[in-house]
């Protein structure tokens, strides 16, 4: 009987030992042989996704209003707790998935990322109609944050906040790896 010792972080295989080990920040990810060469590169792609934000002021919130009502209410601490999550579950499309909200100190502002596995188009025309109701923009890139391999990454904040530097003009900054 062989002896497990652990489990591949891309595949989820069981495995005796790993060919690759990664270590980002305090976590350390383990690849078997078949995954050697594509968990070590979307390990990359997290973390090069994750400095672009970065460079541009976007930090993860703490709060514990995950969703989008905290941007359209400019805040989570202005969502009254009984509406958490109420514009999000309104629409009956599955676009809220992996939700995370970042916050920006330079302007005060906060951006909801959503990453669904896929999108339909009648969910798509949902959030849409969501986002012009309430003064919102968003943004869809293929390729989430925490998992760029499977998800879509819907950015959704204020109209007329900038993705990029609250300074810069470009939009898209942010996720071009610009500073």
């Amino acid at each position: 009987m062989r002896k497990r010792i652990g489990r591949c972080w891309y595949c989820g295989k069981d495995v005796e030992a790993f060919s690759v080990t990664v270590v980002t920040g305090d976590q350390m990810r383990g690849f078997c042989d078949e995954c050697k060469e594509r968990g070590p590169a979307r390990e990359r792609r997290i973390e090069v996704n994750r400095a672009n934000l970065e460079a541009c002021g976007w930090k993860l919130s703490s709060s514990k209003c995950c969703c989008v009502d905290a941007v359209i209410y400019g805040s989570p601490r202005r969502v009254p707790q009984d509406a958490w999550g109420m514009y999000s579950n309104r629409t009956t499309g599955r676009w809220d998935d992996h939700g995370r909200l970042y916050y920006r100190r330079a302007d005060k502002e906060y951006m909801y990322v959503s990453a669904p596995y896929h999108i339909e188009l009648e969910t798509l025309k949902q959030l849409v109609a969501l986002c012009d109701e309430h003064a919102l923009d968003l943004w869809i890139h293929p390729g989430a944050v925490w998992n760029p391999d499977g998800c879509t990454a819907i950015w959704i904040v204020r109209r007329g906040i900038s993705f990029g530097k609250p300074d810069t003009e470009e939009p898209n900054a942010a996720h071009r790896g610009r500073k």
